[in-house]
């Protein structure tokens, strides 16, 4: 049984990490060599850290502890920003190599496994360093409960903070890239704030029976930190795929308005006099239709969960028919 509980700890804390790891990182040997180069930059990182405040233990007061925390979380957020410029030179290096291959460039996906890739090492990182450490004795014929939380076994506590953090470092690291080459403020900051939130959370664990409280509020943070990674995803893959269509359109003549000729959601196309409804707002789209060297603007509002993009490729090419 103690076997068992001590696999089931390791699998719960970097379970995902080694799906992930299988299942998109394995493929690609850069992948690989960024998971590995990641995950030493942040455990370096830790480690100059630790060395930095292990002239300070014990830590007499509890305002010490939190100051700890606070430069800690705050030099990782400031490396975050370091990896990123590193990316965009090796971005820079892989396109230039792609050219003289007569090779594409970096699709949309390919960038987001690499920013996958630099997540999943510092959580990888935040683990091994964290939480891995503390595994061996529960291999053995007993547990070990702290003083503050009799009701869950300290490994089990640790395997689920080890759990949400890999989730918060690999989804921020998506967001944060996202937001340094969008310029979107939002996606910059909602990183380093989920980081230092379910940081301090973690400091409940110290009260009597604040495990019951921080675990769950850290897996919280990690939720939100998924969710909103997931929608940022979500939404460029929908762009992306959007554009790809629109490339194939070709429109004769011109057609689309600037702007909708109402409140409501839909496409219309003023020649031809037909509408095209839409379910619901979502996004709005500057999309580019060429015809030759004529290159017409126009605005699409896009329903939120299934764009109909036959119906709009059906109702372009009666209009495309209709001006010939």
């Amino acid at each position: 049984m103690a076997l068992a509980a001590g696999i089931g700890y390791a699998l719960l804390a970097l379970g995902p990490a080694f799906a992930l790891f299988v299942s998109v990182i394995a493929a690609k040997p850069i992948l690989v060599l960024l998971v590995l180069s990641s995950t030493l930059i942040w455990l370096v990182s830790l480690i100059l850290l630790s060395a930095i405040w292990r002239a300070f233990l014990p830590l007499g007061s509890s305002w010490l502890l939190f100051l700890l925390l606070f430069t800690c979380v705050l030099f990782q957020e400031v490396i975050r920003p370091v990896f990123w410029f590193s990316y965009k030179k090796l971005e820079g290096l892989l396109n230039m190599l792609a050219h003289r291959m007569s090779k594409p460039e970096l699709k949309y996906y390919e960038k987001m496994q690499i920013a996958l890739a630099g997540g999943l090492g510092h959580g990888i990182a935040h683990a091994v360093f964290f939480c891995l450490s503390l595994l061996t004795p529960s291999f053995g014929k007993a547990t070990f409960y702290a003083e503050s939380c009799s009701q869950m076994p300290l490994f089990l506590v640790a395997a689920l903070l080890s759990l949400s953090f890999l989730i918060i470092h690999t989804s921020s690291m998506i967001v944060a890239f996202n937001g340094y080459d969008d310029g979107k403020r939002s996606s910059m900051f909602l990183p380093p704030a989920i980081h230092f939130a379910a940081s301090f959370m973690s400091l409940i664990n110290l009260s009597q029976g604040g495990c019951l409280v921080g675990v769950p509020l850290v897996l919280l943070c990690a939720a939100a930190a998924m969710c909103y990674c997931g929608k940022i995803v979500w939404v460029k893959s929908l762009h992306t795929k959007f554009h790809q269509f629109a490339d194939n359109i070709t429109i004769q003549g011109n057609g689309l308005t600037d702007k909708p000729q109402s409140s409501r959601s839909f496409l219309y196309i003023p020649s031809r006099g037909c509408h095209l409804p839409i379910k619901r707002w979502w996004s709005f789209l500057n999309i580019e239709l060429r015809n030759g060297t004529t290159v017409d603007y126009g605005l699409l509002f896009l329903q939120a969960h299934k764009p109909d993009f036959g119906r709009l490729h059906e109702v372009l090419q009666q209009y495309t028919l209709s001006t010939l």
